[in-house]
């Protein structure tokens, strides 16, 4: 019972991480239809004031990435982006080459909790769990790894949003979690961090 279950989060994180793979080369446009939202990307001057957001932070750099120490080897993925999908969850992706066959690939997610009406994702720390999950590809291998360990269990660790600029469209945060396969083989993800644009 136990190896179905590890198999089908194996296919689950794969599936996911597929799906962000083809979201970086084929990015689609969700408009979002939280009308807060909507409001602070039409209007940059009504969100997040002067420091976390609104129209200064940022940086200069033209250049987007996502960046960690993978068992203490510093690791980019330099193709990436950011999407809020229609309930507004926060979709963060990332791969390292253009090759469909040899890459690896990163995905970190926040899931609001529509069942409380949760507020829109500001920034703030988010603790792995049911609402925010982080996830590995090794492609060439088809090895995965997920902050995700069994339904009830998660890898301890958090992703924390510390800007959302609504002028440049752009995110800036920093994670850390231990991903583990479905062989209960772990990875350590240190010192992550992440500068990308959304959609």
């Amino acid at each position: 019972m136990k190896k179905k279950i590890n198999m089908n989060y194996k296919q689950l994180l794969f599936t996911i991480l597929s799906f962000v793979f083809l979201f970086i080369f084929n990015s689609c446009n969700v408009e979002p239809v939280d009308p807060l939202l909507s409001i602070q990307l039409s209007n940059p001057s009504s969100g997040g004031g002067t420091t976390g957001g609104g129209t200064t932070g940022g940086g200069t750099t033209s250049t987007y990435y996502v960046r960690a120490q993978v068992d203490g080897v510093q690791k980019e993925w330099n193709m990436c982006s950011a999407q809020f999908d229609s309930n507004l969850n926060l979709m963060i992706s990332g791969a390292d080459s253009a090759s469909s066959t040899d890459y690896t690939a990163i995905s970190l997610s926040i899931v609001r909790d529509i069942s409380t009406n949760a507020p829109p994702i500001a920034t703030g720390v988010y603790p792995l769990s049911f609402f925010a999950n982080c996830g590995f590809l090794i492609n060439s291998t088809n090895d995965s790894y997920s902050s995700t360990y069994d339904p009830f269990t998660f890898s301890p660790g958090n992703i924390t949003i510390t800007q959302i600029d609504f002028v440049n469209k752009t995110i800036k945060g920093t994670f850390s979690f231990i991903g583990k396969n479905p062989s209960l083989v772990t990875k350590q993800f240190t010192n992550g961090e992440f500068f990308v644009n959304y959609l």
